[in-house]
């Protein structure tokens, strides 16, 4: 979704693909991350995601900026608000999917 939004239209349409991403991947790690007992520690997913994208800071995690950039913005895309809500929308349905497809899975 996010690279399909790129290529197709204007910049500011591709950073808000990236909400979702940026926003959830945060939201959902550093929780994971403060409570990860010693067993979760020791598995190669806290390692490779919840390690990586919790032990950060909302700044160094993207949240803050992103969320000051589309405040500071709003005039410049407010007109396009109906395009943006649908790709935002498209690119949630799209980590649903992700995630769904990682609790699915077998290892």
């Amino acid at each position: 979704m996010q690279f399909n939004t790129a290529r197709t239209h204007n910049w500011v349409m591709g950073l808000v693909a990236m909400i979702p991403c940026i926003q959830a991947y945060y939201a959902l790690a550093h929780p994971l991350y403060e409570n990860a007992t010693d067993d979760v520690k020791k598995t190669l997913w806290y390692k490779l995601w919840i390690e990586p994208n919790g032990n950060v800071t909302p700044d160094e995690a993207g949240v803050t900026s992103q969320i000051s950039f589309f405040t500071a913005n709003y005039d410049v895309w407010k007109d396009h608000y109906a395009e943006a809500k649908d790709i935002f929308q498209k690119a949630c349905k799209g980590e649903i999917g992700l995630w769904k497809w990682a609790t699915d899975s077998k290892q």
